[in-house]
């Protein structure tokens, strides 16, 4: 699994959750780690289609629906790790 992440998929995350990627990135961080909303969202925004997400930054239920395929099939420390390194090679780019 490979997550991508950019500013508007960020954007489209922070929106969807109702909070600010500080907060998100201290939930991960966190002693209980992320909740499955969080989770659902970040898996969502790292595979939304780039064209969808560069006119009009928002997850789409069918974007949370595929999100939920991928968890359940892949499982919740694979997806984790994906959402890690997603973000650690985008945190790369804009340090």
């Amino acid at each position: 699994m490979n997550f991508k992440y950019n500013i508007n998929r960020l954007v489209a995350v922070e929106k969807l959750l109702g909070k600010p990627m500080p907060d998100v990135l201290a939930e991960l961080q966190g002693e209980t780690g992320a909740s499955l909303q969080t989770t659902q969202a970040l898996v969502a925004a790292g595979t939304a289609n780039e064209m969808f997400m560069a006119h009009s930054p928002h997850l789409s239920d069918w974007d949370l629906r595929r999100a939920n395929e991928l968890i359940e099939s892949q499982g919740l420390a694979a997806v984790g790790a994906a959402i890690g390194a997603g973000l650690k090679d985008f945190m790369a780019k804009v340090a």
